[in-house]
């Protein structure tokens, strides 16, 4: 029987000192029918002559360019121009294990309804030291629709890394794409709609190693802007227009609640706690949401103590998932 096809999308914004060990790592897998796709994002050192060589000595490899600048973009090229069955990410300065292929097919053939598989991460840091990668309570197995997205939609931390992932072209790039107004977070956003819509699988396997450093996005954006900013714009920017486009059905009217809470909690948080002034200046209720919970809740974040509010808006929130839950769900 023979192989799938599986597309490698690899995004590359100025990657010239990570090529030597990306070039290395992908001529260690063991999977043979692999279609590896390089998108250069408007790269100003080597990265682009380096890669053009390297497609010279293997039929298996094309480089194309993104004129848009973010990685979201580069993906979405990727994508559209991939003729795989199967989909898997890599950033240039990360790596797949040998075996990831293998190991990730398998739970495909096993569950042909799933819509993503992924396994297990080493996260390396610069000091030497190194975990394994921590999706929470995300279980080994098939996790049932919705349940990843939602969890993936408040727990930003547990979402497993791109490439440790491994997706259906059926399904990725059938009108789901990464969003491309999102410089940070582009793939979260992915698997949570994925995993809103689709069953996810979980291997207890070693697939790949995220490496953190200094010049790494993730890094990058947290000197730029506050974590919590960053997880408002994925909310404000991303999350809340989407599925209060896509409210037709439940599972969409679910997820933008925990949206709009999520992103509700994060600006109390910038206003009250961290004190952020620019946020106070910017921020208009009305503007928020014209939702008098909110309206509540804001009034008194602004005359009572910030942890106390905090409590009670909590055990609201929560309240109003588990009904919600319960009223769409279950009350058919």
């Amino acid at each position: 029987m023979p192989q799938p096809l599986i597309s490698i999308i690899i995004p590359v914004f100025n990657g010239e000192s990570f090529l030597d060990n990306c070039f290395s790592n992908l001529d260690k897998q063991l999977y043979d029918n692999l279609e590896i796709i390089f998108i250069d994002n408007n790269s100003t050192d080597q990265t682009y002559s380096r890669i053009k060589k390297y497609c010279l000595t293997r039929n298996n490899v094309q480089l194309l360019t993104c004129k848009k600048r973010g990685p979201a973009a580069a993906r979405n090229i990727g994508l559209k121009t991939s003729l795989g069955e199967y989909i898997t990410f890599l950033d240039v300065d990360d790596e797949i294990l040998p075996n990831k292929f293998f190991s990730l097919l398998r739970v495909f053939e096993k569950y042909p309804s799933i819509g993503m598989a992924c396994g297990l991460i080493e996260k390396k840091y610069d000091n030497g030291t190194s975990v394994k990668s921590d999706l929470g309570h995300l279980k080994t197995g098939v996790n049932v629709h919705p349940e990843a997205g939602l969890f993936w939609l408040q727990q930003f931390q547990h979402v497993p890394p791109i490439n440790s992932v491994m997706y259906k072209k059926k399904i990725v790039g059938n009108k789901i794409y990464f969003p491309e107004n999102l410089f940070f977070g582009e793939d979260v956003a992915l698997n949570v709609i994925l995993g809103l819509l689709f069953d996810v699988v979980k291997v207890d396997e070693p697939v790949g190693v995220y490496n953190r450093h200094g010049n790494s996005s993730l890094s990058q954006s947290n000197r730029l802007i506050s974590i919590e900013e960053r997880y408002l714009q994925f909310y404000e920017k991303f999350a809340i227009p989407y599925f209060l486009k896509l409210n037709a059905n439940n599972i969409h009217m679910l997820a933008l609640e925990v949206s709009r809470n999520m992103a509700f909690r994060l600006r109390m948080k910038l206003l009250f706690s961290r004190k952020n002034t620019d946020s106070i200046a910017e921020f208009n209720i009305k503007d928020f949401y014209n939702i008098n919970k909110y309206h509540l809740f804001f009034l008194l974040f602004k005359v009572l103590p910030y942890r106390y509010i905090l409590y009670i808006y909590d055990s609201f929130h929560r309240i109003t998932i588990r009904r919600l839950k319960k009223r769409l769900f279950f009350n058919k």
